[in-house]
């Protein structure tokens, strides 16, 4: 028979031998191996760009595959084929079929393959896609053949399996990442190749990131990186990583047994660009144009395309050929990219070509249409979408700016510059990164531009006080307002004058700082601009909050978020929650502070801002210190401290250290050296503070850096921290660091003996206190004052004063610090000695159940008598121990015995009329007697008076 002489005729197939191993195949063979081994599987074409490795690729799933097709895998090279008619003759010779006898060749190919289960490799299909029905005629007389193509663009038949061929996994860039045994395929390629050429190459921790840069670099294409692994026997990593920026000039020089498009990097581009139509070049170098990621009207503007139809269609095409990655979405318009290998070779044909120039023009017009587009929706409710719709095209938004401006085009600069200022200040104003906004201000700009410039120059202010340079701000503030008052940009005008009262209390000029912040709302009072009200309601709110004015920034703050919820701009909503959130913790409202810093770290979080997430990390940390949950405390202000560090942002740094220190401060005991470190801590923070000139910081750090000297017994140091702490809040007229310092010289005063100025200090913190709010400094200072009536004689008034400090902390859930917890103690065993238990529990009760308002009042009134008081340890005779009298009963006996009604005791001893009738049942139940002659008489014969 026929097919006999055909079937004896064929040599056993041979699969072409690989001379190196495969790496980082394994998922791909598997999963293409399995789909063929599919009964409805017929036609599966491997695509991808040149050097992905498509070939390997085929080969290696071919082998796992002997089992299911014995002896009947065929591989068929169509690279050195440029004729359609010529690739059934190379298939056909593979199996063995010729011409001959009265059949065509397609008829004894049929014949043979009619009954036989094979598997045909066709290698390098993309020049010859014309060709591909005879694949389909193949397929439809040969029941049981199964077909692999390799392919840089499918060959779009009925029933085609596309899988495409990504190049290999790449390894981590993170530092210090050194992983002896590293996943990524890439890399382990890179060194066993490099091995092979130098046998002494070994991947190090010093090497790792240079290599793994490499990798990211060549986009994990194995032929590129095989190329760069030969480089290896001349340059070192670093040496080859300088010179990738020109690797189509460097990565030559392949394998002579290897097809020629295979031994160099640009020959293998060549081979894909060459199969291209020249509308399909020109398109593709346009592309060289774009970074990163972009969208389809990118392309088309790059490309100089009108039609979105015609565009699609041609980055389609490109797709297909395997030139574009295509990284659809399920939510967003699909974005494309060019591998950098590619994109590289792209820049290079577009150079050439004499298109570039007007490439980028129409580059720079679409990403300005874009921005302005954003811009106009950034302070609404599609704020989130919009920032990160500006991060996902950031990359190219900058290279836009950053061609206009080498071109000093001030119109598109400044156009495009105004549209991102508020993107800029958000995401890059990290001192390391590129002054974008200086950049622009330095270019001249006609009249016409002025509008764009006086916004410029005012996110320029806004950037330059967030990283500290004041002197910047103030410069840049001048012109900012005579351009926004000669354009007429109102808002422009009013936030400038915000900024202005911004750096006046930055200065501890607070009434200059409310005057400028009000002048401002008063700019936009006639106008509709809700947003801008609500940003200048906000500023008023922390000035006035920083000055102690609790309750007017209180209602700005209200105002501000009642505008903001009308125009859903989360951003500012943040602002306002962790305004808010200080304003409850000043209260001593810490659930309600944590809830609205959580609120506001929420929105942060979701809006990327890091500085804001600064100024919610520290806020929190604070007011878990304030709760005693220290070990929040440190995990939260270690987060801010980390993170301010990384934005540079220096005011967010002194606030995180001087919490931390204030933290430690708190739970410190016993021990000098812990103070030293605190106190390191303190000085940095401080350093930072004059700096930047910051005078509400540098005041908060000297108080701290008082209190420190005072636990170190360095009494003349404390107080000259305290007296600068003290000029610095009288003339900010800051009441609520007013309110701490008083209350820090009151307790050295008292520690010093100086009773009266103790008392005068004290009540006068107090008074502060209660005007502005701050409940959580209360407690504190009520205990202070309960140790000052303890030592000047008025135990009873002492322990009323502890008890209502108990329950304003029991209210307030703020546990007395460590740091106090020892002198607390000794404060209450003192007291025990002085009043008898029912002398105790009935001021107790009493001093529980006053209003905190009749606390503050009933403090005012205490008076010390005389400034040379002694503190009393005890003022019990030693004939009275024999009857356990107090050192207060003992007082009332001898007035008792002296012939005072109790209302003359009562008087004398600073004490209530119930107090002294509960002190004469005492002592008549210790002396034995029942009335207040025979108390006397026993009083007078023991000489107890």
């Amino acid at each position: 028979m026929e097919r006999n002489s055909h079937t004896n005729s064929i040599s056993s197939p041979r699969l072409p031998l690989q001379m190196t191993a495969t790496i980082g195949r394994e998922q791909e063979i598997h999963a293409v191996s399995s789909q063929l081994r599919m009964e409805n599987t017929r036609l599966v074409t491997l695509t991808g760009p040149g050097g992905v490795g498509k070939t390997r690729l085929s080969l290696e799933i071919a082998r796992t595959l002997q089992d299911a097709f014995p002896r009947s895998i065929f591989f068929v090279s169509l690279a050195p084929l440029r004729e359609r008619e010529q690739i059934l003759l190379a298939i056909a010779s593979a199996f063995g079929v010729h011409e001959g006898g009265k059949e065509t060749l397609t008829e004894r190919l049929e014949a043979y393959l009619n009954e036989r289960r094979c598997l045909l490799l066709l290698d390098n299909f993309e020049h010859l896609l014309k060709g591909a029905d005879l694949v389909a005629e193949l397929l439809a007389t040969a029941p049981q053949l199964k077909i692999l193509v390799t392919s840089r663009e499918p060959l779009h038949l009925y029933g085609e399996q596309e899988i495409e061929v990504l190049p290999l996994p790449l390894p981590r860039q993170a530092e210090n990442a050194y992983v002896p045994r590293e996943e990524s395929a890439a890399l382990r390629l890179f060194v066993e190749r490099a091995q092979a050429v130098k046998p002494s190459f070994t991947l190090t921790q010093e090497n790792y990131a240079t290599i793994a840069e490499i990798c990211q670099r060549l986009d994990g294409l194995p032929l590129a990186l095989e190329l760069a692994a030969a480089r290896i026997k001349i340059l070192s990593p670093q040496a080859l990583l300088t010179r990738l920026s020109s690797r189509l000039t460097l990565l030559v020089g392949g394998p002579r047994n290897l097809p020629q498009r295979q031994q160099t990097l640009r020959n293998a581009l060549n081979w894909s660009y060459d199969l291209l139509t020249e509308a399909e070049r020109r398109a593709f170098r346009r592309l060289g144009s774009l970074i990163g990621t972009w969208d389809l009207g990118a392309a088309a503007a790059c490309m100089a395309i009108s039609s979105e139809s015609e565009a699609l269609e041609m980055l389609s095409s490109l797709v297909d050929k395997s030139l574009v990655r295509s990284l659809a979405s399920e939510r967003d318009e699909p974005h494309f990219m060019l591998l950098e290998t590619l994109h590289e070779y792209a820049c290079a044909s577009l150079q050439q070509s004499g298109e570039q120039e007007e490439s980028e023009h129409g580059h720079a017009n679409y990403y300005l249409r874009l921005a302005e587009e954003a811009d106009a929706n950034m302070r609404g409710s599609e704020q989130q979408h919009w920032l990160a719709r500006l991060d996902q095209e950031s990359p190219n938004l900058l290279l836009a700016l950053h061609r206009v401006l080498v071109r000093q085009n001030a119109q598109l600069a400044l156009r495009l510059g105004s549209a991102l200022s508020d993107y800029l200040l958000l995401r890059h104003t990290q001192s390391t990164q590129h002054n974008w906004l200086e950049e622009i201000l330095a270019l001249d700009a006609s009249a016409e531009l002025h509008s764009y410039r006086a916004r410029i120059l005012y996110v320029a202010v806004c950037q330059a006080r967030l990283q500290g340079n004041t002197a910047r701000a103030s410069q840049r503030l001048e012109e900012c307002l005579e351009l926004a008052e000669r354009v007429d940009d109102l808002r422009v005008r009013a936030l400038a004058l915000s900024e202005l009262g911004m750096l006046a209390m930055q200065r501890g000029e607070y009434a200059r700082a409310r005057e400028l912040a009000m002048q401002g709302i008063q700019v936009l009072s006639t106008t509709s601009d809700k947003w801008g009200k609500s940003a200048l309601h906000r500023i008023y709110g922390n000035i006035a909050s920083k000055q102690g004015d609790v309750d007017a920034a209180q209602t700005h703050y209200l105002l501000s978020l009642m505008l903001l919820r009308e125009v859903g701009e989360k951003r500012g909503l943040a602002e306002v929650y962790i305004s808010l959130a200080t304003i409850m913790h000043l209260r001593g409202k810490l659930r309600s502070a944590h809830y609205l810093y959580q609120r506001g770290l929420n929105y942060f979080e979701a809006l990327e801002d890091r500085w804001g997430q600064v100024r919610c990390l520290n806020g929190t940390g604070a007011a878990y210190s304030a709760q005693g949950a220290y070990a929040e405390a440190n995990k939260y202000l270690g987060q801010a401290l980390t993170l301010a560090q990384q934005l540079g942002d220096r005011e967010g740094q002194a606030s995180a250290l001087s919490y931390l220190a204030m933290a430690r401060l708190n739970q410190w005991q016993e021990g000098k050296e812990q103070l030293s470190e605190i106190a390191t801590t303190l000085k940095e923070s401080l350093r930072l503070a004059n700096e930047l000139k910051n005078l509400p910081g540098k005041a908060y750090t000297l108080l701290a850096l008082g209190e420190v000297e005072r636990l170190c017994d360095n009494s003349p140091s404390a107080q000259a921290y305290y007296n600068q702490c003290l000029d610095l809040a009288q003339r900010m007229n800051d009441k609520l660091t007013h309110t701490r310092i008083l209350c820090a010289q009151g307790r050295l005063a008292l520690e010093q003996g100086e009773y009266q100025l103790a008392c005068t200090l004290l009540k006068e913190s107090i008074q502060l206190a209660w005007q502005t709010g701050n409940h959580v400094a209360l407690a504190g200072e009520l205990e202070s004052v309960a140790q000052l009536c303890l030592d000047s004689r008025q135990p009873e008034l002492a322990v009323q004063l502890l008890a209502s400090a108990h329950s304003l902390r029991e209210k307030l859930q703020t546990p007395l610090p460590p740091i106090h917890q020892a002198r607390h103690q000794q404060l209450y065993t003192n007291l025990k000695k002085e009043i008898s238990a029912e002398t105790w529990s009935e001021s107790w009760n009493v001093g529980c159940a006053l209003l905190l308002a009749q606390v503050v009042d009933l403090v005012s009134h205490i008076t010390i008598l005389t400034q040379d008081t002694t503190k009393t340890q005890s003022i019990t005779p030693s004939s009275a121990n024999a009857f356990h009298l107090t050192a207060r009963e003992c007082e009332v006996l001898r007035l008792l015995a002296l012939g005072h009604p109790d209302a003359r005791i009562a008087q004398e001893l600073v004490l209530s009329r119930r107090t002294v009738n509960t002190h004469l049942r005492s002592i008549y139940a210790k002396l034995g007697v029942s009335t207040r002659t025979a108390a006397a008489r026993v009083a007078f014969e023991q000489q107890l008076a």
